[in-house]
């Protein structure tokens, strides 16, 4: 069961991870980098099937080598990461935050993280970059596909090489149409389940089972380079709104695809792109490298630094850093165990089964034990009741819908009450507006003022909200109660930046729309303010609180974690903010922070229970500065 070595597929692999690793650490030109993980799969589906296929042709194909040769290819490092990563969490992390590590390390070991982080999926899910193991649901789905795909291909093996062929077509197609649908209509199961990525793995077993034909130098020429500019275009241009694994993804997996078919043609010629000594290394330790690439960066916060904040010599350090340890883990630990011949003895197999069992024993205490709070310090365990009691989902703020709930259950007459012969005004927003209203409502309520609550968990008050079906009826309903309350203020307030492409355009952008949305409003009569983007770290606060000692807390520095482009963006926002009469602008970051340095503290809570959702006392804290001037208008 082995197949000729190909120099440029391991080229190939290179290509695919330095965009990865590069988008993840938010560098310019690199918005489509998550598309690498894409071509991992093509990659895999087509040596996986090669080496199955080859097997069944010799009729040499055995089960137990294929899983052995697997195992000693994925756990050693693996297991590595996964034990480094859980001792760092263990000396930083909050409990919560490392009963989540502890669980998703649980479902790696068992291949499974993928469900695992699907199911986590909410909109008060925890934090993407809080959980250094996301990345393993790849890891998973590949698993899942060498525990499946064998197995289908030695059963359609009885029926001929043809059934084999017919198979993995129709596999592709019918993958390709069930992702295309759903990563409109269940977006967050087409990123992370199987059923929706394995067409993507299927690209590649197509390759290892079609019978193409083989190029000639010149087509191969044209194939290989035209399969390398079709990625760099989507590493390049696509964003995270592209169509991603659906539509969009024909365009890395096929360009994959021609680089894999036609690679043996050109090897001596344009080939070298891939098949010289450079990116054949990196391809070697792209493996180690895409284990240990994010929870480096989830970690970076512990040395004072923001993934999205870093400057060229950090990231070049990062990446320096990142290569040694990656070549360590290749030579010293990958190399050597693949080379090894555990599993071959009774005596070896109790040793690695028993030091994954013990593993796995180790992060099940952490389960347990709600993520050991015996760790915690007085002053450590104050700050982490509180962020417990926000991550409650029955401490919601009054007049909050979770994202894509059914706007017909929105409490009009709760929320949306006015009082005869009082002011009132509406806070209309997404989650940031909804943690901001008690303080706004206490103040309110002490001047004789009615505030009035409508908020939605991500939905902007703007044209072409993020939810799109839930938010636009949430959107038109609130519009048709306010015709019928007329509120005297609007306030309207929401995450206007958006981080996760490009944050200087998309956040102006994001910020147009709801101009435009508030021009709407006054010209229906109505007298708007807009909130700026609200106070936003690159880590959750009470973590960096955690991972800095929780030393003389009340002067921490939050510049060192400040969301450096949410300040470009509100500075935008007051540059470009409607001048018209009628809407006004305020903000929120100028109000609470001065110089990207905002109090951590407030009343001995920290000012914001994540990255950006105000505590109560932060709540407070913002109305005692922007209340006055709203009810005095």
């Amino acid at each position: 069961m082995h197949i000729a070595y190909r120099p440029e597929v391991d080229g190939l692999r290179a290509v695919a991870i330095l965009p990865v690793v590069l988008f993840h650490l938010g560098v310019a030109g690199f918005s489509g980098g998550f598309v690498g993980v894409d071509v991992f799969f093509v990659i895999s589906g087509f040596l996986i099937t090669s080496i199955i296929h080859d097997g069944l042709r010799k009729r040499d194909f055995s089960f137990r080598v294929f899983y052995i040769r697997r195992a000693k290819r994925i756990l050693p490092v693996l297991l590595t990461v996964l034990a480094a990563t859980y001792l760092v969490g263990l000396a930083f992390f909050w409990p919560i935050e490392l009963t989540l590590l502890a669980q998703s390390t649980i479902a790696t070991l068992l291949f499974v993280s993928n469900m695992f982080f699907w199911w986590q999926v909410g909109y008060f899910g925890p934090d993407a970059h809080s959980q250094p193991l996301l990345h393993t649901w790849s890891i998973s789905v590949e698993e899942q596909y060498y525990i499946i795909f064998p197995l289908m291909l030695v059963l359609l093996a009885r029926l001929g090489r043809s059934m084999i062929q017919a198979a993995v077509v129709t596999l592709l197609v019918a993958g390709f149409v069930a992702s295309s649908f759903a990563i409109h209509a269940w977006p967050n199961a087409a990123f992370y389940l199987f059923p929706f990525r394995f067409w993507e793995l299927m690209v590649g077993s197509a390759l290892a089972v079609l019978p193409l034909p083989r190029p000639g130098k010149t087509l191969g020429s044209v194939g290989f380079l035209c399969g390398l500019v079709m990625i760099c275009v989507a590493v390049a241009t696509f964003d995270e709104a592209s169509t991603v694994p659906g539509l969009g993804g024909l365009l890395p997996c096929i360009g994959a695809a021609l680089v894999i078919w036609s690679g043996p043609a050109v090897r001596s010629s344009v080939g070298l792109l891939l098949a010289n000594p450079v990116t054949v290394g990196v391809g070697k330790i792209s493996y180690s490298m895409y284990l240990w690439h994010w929870p480096m960066i989830v970690y970076l916060p512990l040395l004072g630094l923001g993934h999205d904040t870093l400057t060229p010599p950090q990231i070049g350090g990062y990446l320096v850093a990142l290569l040694a340890l990656s070549a360590g883990s290749y030579y010293l630990v990958e190399n050597p165990f693949r080379r090894y011949p555990i599993f071959t003895t009774t005596r070896r197999s109790v040793l690695i089964g028993g030091t994954v069992a013990a593993m796995l024993a180790l992060f099940a205490i952490g389960v347990a034990t709600d993520g050991l709070p015996q760790r915690l310090t007085a002053a450590e365990a104050k700050i982490y009741e509180t962020v417990g009691k926000y991550r409650s989902s029955g401490n919601r703020p009054e007049c909050f819908m979770p994202n894509e709930a059914d706007a017909a259950s929105f409490s009009v007459e709760h929320c949306m009450k006015a009082t005869a012969g009082k002011k009132s005004i509406l806070l209309w927003g997404d989650s940031v507006a909804a943690y901001q209203s008690p303080g706004l409502r206490t103040v309110a309520e002490s001047a004789g003022v009615t505030l009035m609550v409508a908020t939605m968990g991500g939905c902007r008050p703007m044209v072409g909200a993020t939810y799109a079906s839930a938010c636009d009826r949430f959107t038109a309903r609130i519009r048709e109660e306010i015709r019928k309350a007329r509120p005297d203020l609007i306030v309207l307030s929401a995450r206007w930046n958006v981080p996760d492409t490009d944050p200087g355009q998309t956040g102006i952008r994001v910020h147009e729309r709801g101009a435009a949305f508030a021009r709407s409003l006054r010209d229906e009569g109505f007298e708007v303010v807009m909130f700026g983007p609200p106070v936003q770290f690159t880590v959750s606060l009470p973590l960096a609180l955690m991972a800095a000692g929780v030393r003389d807390v009340e002067h921490y520095d939050t510049s060192a974690i400040f969301y450096r482009p949410a300040y470009v963006i509100d500075e935008a926002m007051v540059e470009h903010s409607p001048s018209e009469p009628g809407i006004r602008y305020t903000s929120v970051i100028g109000k609470l922070c001065e110089d990207q340095r905002c109090p951590p503290i407030i009343q001995g809570v920290p000012l914001t229970w994540d990255e950006h959702h105000l505590t109560r006392e932060g709540s407070d804290y913002l109305a005692a500065r922007v209340m006055p001037e709203l009810m005095h208008r």
